[in-house]
């Protein structure tokens, strides 16, 4: 999860969304919300409508 977040926070969108590919949807989704609430940064929001 640390790499997803990392890579959200940056704005490193396409390695963000390589490790989305080569992840169960359940996963990603629970994790993008534990970022989301952890530090409520828009980047997160500006990631899924990106894409």
């Amino acid at each position: 999860m640390q790499g997803l977040e990392k890579y959200i926070n940056s704005g490193d969108f396409d390695k963000a969304q390589d490790l989305y590919k080569h992840m169960d949807f359940h996963t990603f989704h629970a994790n993008l919300l534990e970022i989301a609430f952890d530090n409520s940064e828009i980047t997160n929001y500006t990631f899924i409508v990106s894409r």
